[in-house]
């Protein structure tokens, strides 16, 4: 059996390659420094905040999503608790 490479060395192109690609007209933009620029508000439901603001912040929206929705733990933590006084 022989096996492939998808990417070949030839396909990759060099930083010096990557020096040389116009630049002009696009504009440097920082999520977390314009996010981090805002005045603080109270939000009642963070998500949907993130949800009305996630083409102003796609990056920094993806990633609160990640986080908010992550499951909580808190049942395992007091099953451990309650298992370990048994």
């Amino acid at each position: 059996m022989k096996l492939t490479c998808l990417t070949s060395p030839r396909q990759i192109p060099s930083l010096k390659t990557l020096e040389y690609i116009p630049m002009d007209g696009i504009e440097e933009v920082d999520e977390l420094d314009e996010y981090l620029s805002l005045p603080i508000e109270r939000v009642r439901d963070p998500l949907a905040w993130w949800w009305e603001h996630r083409h102003t912040y796609p990056r920094l929206s993806a990633m609160a999503f990640d986080f908010l929705s992550a499951p909580g733990m808190y049942h395992l933590l007091i099953y451990f608790t309650i298992d370990a006084h048994i």
